[in-house]
């Protein structure tokens, strides 16, 4: 009778765990490492021929379109399941640049040699889509020409979301630094900016180009506030005019960060936008080189700079991507690993000693609720 009762109260105390915690997982994911194509929603061949990413995590809208032309392509609007805001990103401007006071990057000082806008002066035209075991992708390809005609650049911007966690690194048998990082699978939008082509106005390689993207936070609530933080510690808004270098990441240095957080709590960055510190330069061969980060805050957001040395007729690629780092509170993994171990064992009549094994199981089970409130304060 006794082992009985202990086993009742058991098996109820372990329903109510179960019941209680398991109703806030299925109400929002959490964000544990994404490795199952059944843990999220993948992106569909017809959205994305609407112009739209949609994951569980978060929505991406890149274009629209009109009788397959593609409108409004450099205006992507990120928007992060449950976090109260939208990430805006804006591949804003292609600039070749003399850097007079060689410092490495485009600033007041420097001179302009040809400022090309991405959304005003080049013509986009639809590329592929994609749908794959591994992956959804959509490509498309820009075009800028001088009032000759002739070819001044082309560029393809390819977008991804991998459904796993996904390692990106540079081509094995390409020179100079190594470089490497894991975009996580179905709470990241990666994007790759390949300039195909870009015919330079200073031909004797002295020149620099910048790729230039325009980042901005766009609330939906004035009760949050979300700030940008840089990877060293740095906090700021959108009305703090301020510029600088873009510091590596802290026992990263391949790659740099913008990430989101929130004014009440700048420790905790709940989305970032990262990149490498370099960019892949194939022609005959491919090469790693180095990419200088400079930001700088306008009215109209965060002006990121990513600028390169001369690179001549190559083929050059920058790899960006947008990660969501946190989403509405949902029960922490060790408690779903606990409690699905208990099921498995009670469906399968292997509990051994059902009184000591249930007090265990729910002994262990409050352990964990108990840590888990205490990460919470």
């Amino acid at each position: 009778m006794m082992s009985g009762r202990i086993l009742t109260t058991t098996s109820m105390l372990t329903i109510l765990i179960i019941a209680t915690l398991l109703a806030a997982t299925l109400a929002t994911p959490t964000l544990a490492a994404t490795n199952q194509l059944t843990a999220s929603k993948i992106p569909t061949p017809g959205e994305i021929m609407q112009g739209k990413m949609v994951t569980d995590y978060l929505s991406m809208k890149f274009a629209d379109f009109e009788g397959g032309t593609p409108i409004n392509f450099t205006k992507w609007t990120i928007t992060p399941r449950n976090l109260g805001f939208a990430f805006n990103i804006h591949p804003a401007h292609i600039i070749e640049f003399n850097d007079t006071n060689n410092n490495e990057v485009l600033d007041s000082n420097d001179q302009v040699l040809r400022d090309i806008s991405l959304s005003r002066d080049v013509n986009w035209t639809f590329g592929s889509v994609s749908v794959t075991n591994d992956n959804a992708s959509v490509s498309f390809v820009g075009t800028y020409n001088d009032n000759e005609s002739k070819l001044i650049l082309q560029l393809t911007v390819y977008i991804y979301v991998y459904f796993k966690d996904t390692p990106v690194a540079n081509p094995e048998n390409a020179t100079g630094p190594g470089y490497s990082a894991v975009v996580p699978g179905l709470r990241a939008v990666k994007v790759d900016i390949v300039i195909n082509h870009y015919e330079w106005v200073d031909g004797s390689g002295a020149s620099k180009l910048a790729l230039v993207m325009v980042l901005k936070c766009q609330q939906f609530e004035a009760e949050y506030e979300y700030r940008y933080r840089l990877a060293n510690g740095t906090t700021f808004s959108d009305n703090d005019r301020m510029s600088g270098f873009v510091p590596p990441v802290s026992g990263d240095e391949d790659e740099s960060e913008v990430g989101l957080v929130m004014a009440r709590n700048e420790h905790e960055v709940r989305a970032r936008f990262r990149w490498f510190n370099y960019a892949l330069c194939s022609d005959t061969e491919q090469r790693v080189i180095n990419v200088t980060s400079y930001f700088n805050v306008t009215e109209d957001g965060i002006e990121l700079q990513l600028c390169v040395d001369h690179f001549g007729n190559s083929t050059v690629s920058f790899d960006p991507y947008f990660e969501v780092l946190s989403t509405e509170e949902g029960l922490p993994s060790e408690m779903i690993l606990i409690l699905l171990g208990y099921y498995y064992a009670v469906q399968s009549g292997q509990v051994v000693g059902t009184a000591l094994a249930g007090a265990a199981v729910v002994l262990v089970a409050g352990v964990a609720v108990a840590v888990y409130f205490v990460r919470r304060r």
